[in-house]
């Protein structure tokens, strides 16, 4: 499983002209699975994502997870990773 991390102010999917996602505030997450990716792969790599310290705190230092700031998360399938 690998995960390309980027922040966002707003951001959305679109499929056939049609929104199917979108956030406010958050991160975007492409997403890539390989077959041999297991539950606890996938758990490691979550608990890593949400608590990811990339969010300025109030000194402007990279110190904050999406916890922290109550952001969204846009999850895209993109196989092309692998």
């Amino acid at each position: 499983m690998r995960l390309l991390v980027q922040r966002s102010g707003k951001s959305s999917v679109s499929v056939d002209n049609k929104i199917v996602g979108k956030i406010d505030f958050g991160l975007v997450v492409l997403v890539g699975f390989s077959i041999n990716d297991q539950e606890k792969d996938i758990d490691y790599l979550i608990n890593k994502l949400i608590h990811l310290r990339i969010f300025d705190d109030e000194n402007h230092i990279m110190n904050r997870s999406i916890l922290d700031v109550k952001g969204s998360v846009l999850s895209i399938s993109q196989f092309t990773l692998y």
